[in-house]
């Protein structure tokens, strides 16, 4: 059957289960950086936090299918580009009202997140994580902005930023294992559940 449909409709060939959930984290991705730079910010935050747990678990899932593909992985690291670097830069044009500090911070989160994502698309890195997970940077930033800052308080929120991008660009090395995506999936539950009470109150 898959076999008659892809000379005519040659992309759902590679639809399976750990490529919708990918699409899922894209569209959330996607919804997030529109809802970031629309000023809903708490529901951004909760949607790309959705986006994240899609994207910790989409892996596994395809591995445990035997569905592991060049597909999946370029797909995933579109996912990764709007959840961890357009979400983040967007968040920082509303955070600063859309100043000429905030498009250059946003520039500066956009170009080293790409490269950083660039980096491991070629290189093939399997194992080792160079600097701090994009993942790990996206949270603190969207927390504090949330919750603990302002737009006032300029100095701090161009500092957490530059030590965002200083953390993408270190050369510490780190092991790629299940500790470093738990921490994340805990890390986007934890924002969930901060963002939702937030709401609530």
């Amino acid at each position: 059957m898959r076999r008659a449909i892809k000379p005519l409709f040659p992309l759902l060939f590679y639809v399976n289960p750990a490529v919708v959930v990918t699409l899922v984290g894209v569209i959330c991705g996607a919804a997030g950086v529109c809802l970031a730079v629309a000023g809903r910010l708490e529901w951004a935050v909760m949607l790309v936090v959705v986006g994240v747990v899609c994207d910790q678990i989409d892996g596994p899932i395809a591995r445990k299918l035997d569905v592991v593909s060049d597909f999946g992985g370029n797909l995933d690291i579109f996912g990764d580009f709007l959840l961890y670097v357009c979400f983040p830069a967007a968040f920082i044009l509303n955070f600063l009202s859309f100043s000429l500090l905030a498009f250059v911070l946003a520039a500066l989160v956009v170009a080293v997140g790409a490269m950083r994502l660039a980096y491991y698309a070629s290189e093939k890195v399997k194992d080792i994580v160079i600097g701090i997970p994009l993942s790990l940077c996206v949270f603190p930033i969207c927390l504090y902005a949330l919750y603990w800052g302002g737009p006032a308080e300029i100095i701090p929120a161009v500092s957490l930023t530059i030590v965002s991008v200083l953390f993408w660009l270190s050369a510490c090395k780190t092991k790629r294992n299940s500790l470093l995506g738990g921490l994340s999936a805990l890390m986007a539950v934890a924002t969930f559940v901060g963002v939702a009470i937030g709401l609530y109150n």
